[in-house]
């Protein structure tokens, strides 16, 4: 396979190692995917077999004035780290750790972002997992960042008038979606070897993406949203003049319109905290700040309470839990410990966004949708 991966290189360039990257990944997935028969599946001769094939690339003379040794540096990391956290996912208790698992997940759909068949199955079992913690809005956010791969991805096809011009036309539903751009070095044509060529890929598909994604957008009175995802949907059905499909879609937006001018600035679309984590016994996540989306009106000794909790279980007398909120300074407490720090922040804007907010007579916009 070396050898074989050598000669496509020099011979023809970019896109046949992209075509060897997605199969590699596509099979190493098919592998973690039926880990319950450990014969399949060893962990162990896996990442050896990723270490050889970076040595190979690293001792070929040859290749030295080529991107070749870089691409199969990048490629062995990123099978790695898929399969470091695929193993997580399943020492990660549902019950227990829900943002770790949600974590977890965000990042192996981002390891499988050079074949979007699987990104969007991650995708969409992100959503089911956010739908399952009752975090609409960001199941929501799943499902449109699987639509606009999916756009991309047709787009790239042929260029239909009635359907999304690539995830660009998702922008003003969530900026993030730009994520989704197909990176020139990393594509080959969508038709080829049967790479996008799912029922997912097609209009029908779209269409049901961007239909559940608008219901629970719906529901956690995301209007402004609402209104954009329905814009996509009144184009497909007016190129295909499903007039009783249009009809419901204005009746929705009359319903969102008038909820969003009954509710006013009475909206809240969540609370929001600082949780920062301390100590070695964190690995990777030792020094990281994040911020946890809450349900709104959530107060903060409820989230310390539910952190300290999880915690406490995992790590018992050498976990510690920070209740000031001052800065930390790495250096003052004990390596060997755990230590996590939990503060209340309120949404911060930009100048330019302040203005926007003012001009559009609303407190809640895109710009507080939050990342997966």
């Amino acid at each position: 396979k070396q050898w074989y991966q050598r000669r496509v290189a020099i011979t023809a360039g970019v896109g046949s190692f992209s075509r060897v990257k997605i199969q590699l990944t596509i099979a190493l997935s098919r592998l973690r995917s039926d880990s319950s028969d450990a014969t399949k599946c060893n962990d162990t001769y896996l990442k050896k077999s990723l270490i050889t094939l970076q040595n190979y690339a690293d001792n070929d003379s040859e290749l030295h004035s080529t991107r070749f040794p870089e691409q199969v540096k990048e490629v062995s990391k990123n099978l790695f780290m898929i399969m470091r956290d695929t193993v997580r996912m399943k020492e990660v208790k549902q019950d227990k750790d829900c943002a770790m698992r949600i974590d977890l997940m965000y990042r192996i759909a981002k390891g499988y972002k050079n074949s979007p068949a699987l990104r969007i199955t991650w995708l969409k079992s992100m959503a089911a997992e956010h739908k399952l913690n009752d975090n609409k809005c960001e199941a929501a956010m799943c499902l449109i960042h699987a639509a606009a791969l999916i756009s991309e991805y047709m787009y790239m096809v042929e260029s239909q008038t009635q359907l999304p011009q690539g995830c660009i036309a998702f922008e003003k539903i969530s900026p993030n979606v730009l994520q989704e751009c197909a990176i020139i070095d990393d594509v080959l044509k969508p038709d080829e070897d049967g790479m996008c060529t799912g029922g997912e890929f097609s209009e029908k598909g779209l269409e049901s993406l961007l239909k559940q994604s608008c219901d629970l957008l719906m529901e956690v009175n995301m209007f402004e949203c609402v209104n954009e995802v329905n814009k996509l949907l009144m184009a497909i059905y007016q190129d295909s003049r499903k007039n009783l499909q249009l009809s419901k879609i204005h009746e929705k937006l009359r319903n969102a319109y008038d909820k969003m001018h009954s509710l006013g600035k009475k909206r809240v679309l969540g609370s929001y905290f600082r949780v920062a984590f301390y100590g070695e016994k964190f690995n990777e996540l030792n020094g990281v700040t994040m911020i946890y989306k809450e349900k709104p009106f959530t107060k903060l000794p409820e989230i310390a309470q539910r952190l300290q909790s999880l915690y406490l279980d995992q790590f018992g007398d050498d976990f510690e839990f920070i209740a000031d909120s001052k800065r930390i300074d790495p250096d003052s407490i004990d390596p060997y410990r755990a230590y996590v720090q939990v503060t209340f922040v309120e949404p911060y804007f930009e100048p330019f966004e302040k203005k926007y907010k003012k001009e559009k007579s609303t407190d809640c916009d895109s710009a507080l949708i939050p990342l997966l």
